[in-house]
């Protein structure tokens, strides 16, 4: 957690460093899927800091590992991750893939898991909206939107950002009066 908030904070450098003591700690264990899920988060941390081949090589690695450990929650938040950098690289077609890999992987996901799943969503919708597909992106972000309604998070911050994203797909979409609605 304190890796993911320093990258947040765009302090990489300190980020990288304690994700990487927590892969040592992964590995001291024999900790197989906690290994891939920090591997996973130096991936991402990888293309935030600009080394966007090394994050996917890394990506790869831990991704094959969980595909032999089958823990499925870290695999779909794995791939959430990759679908983030591919969107980051501009490149929509990998991007979803895995997020529609990752939402597979996920299944019906347990309660702890319904705000993983629904930020997986968004990935598609943008993936969606990048590839001209705007009638999913449209359908996708509806869906996401009525999850966190449903979920009692339809007033916080993250549904603030999912109204937006949402707001700019309809309009891209020529939706203008809507766009204005849900904005």
């Amino acid at each position: 957690v304190l890796g993911i908030e320093y990258g947040n904070a765009r302090e990489f450098d300190r980020s990288k460093a304690v994700v990487e003591r927590a892969r040592s700690a992964a590995v001291a264990a024999s900790a197989p899927d906690l290994l891939a899920n920090v591997e996973c988060l130096l991936a991402s941390t990888l293309g935030d800091q600009l080394q966007p081949d090394a994050g996917l090589a890394l990506f790869a690695t831990a991704i094959a590992r969980l595909d032999t450990t089958r823990d499925s929650g870290v695999l779909a938040a794995c791939l959430h991750m990759r679908a983030d950098l591919h969107a980051q690289l501009g490149k929509p077609e990998p991007m979803l893939a895995d997020a529609q890999a990752a939402l597979a992987h996920l299944g019906t996901p347990r309660p702890d898991q319904r705000v993983l799943a629904n930020s997986i969503g968004a990935v598609v919708a943008e993936a969606y909206g990048r590839l001209g597909r705007m009638a999913d992106a449209v359908a996708t972000y509806e869906a996401s939107v009525a999850d966190l309604e449903a979920t009692g998070r339809g007033n916080t911050t993250r549904a603030a950002v999912r109204l937006n994203n949402f707001s700019r797909m309809l309009y891209q979409a020529g939706q203008w009066a809507r766009a204005a609605e849900v904005a």
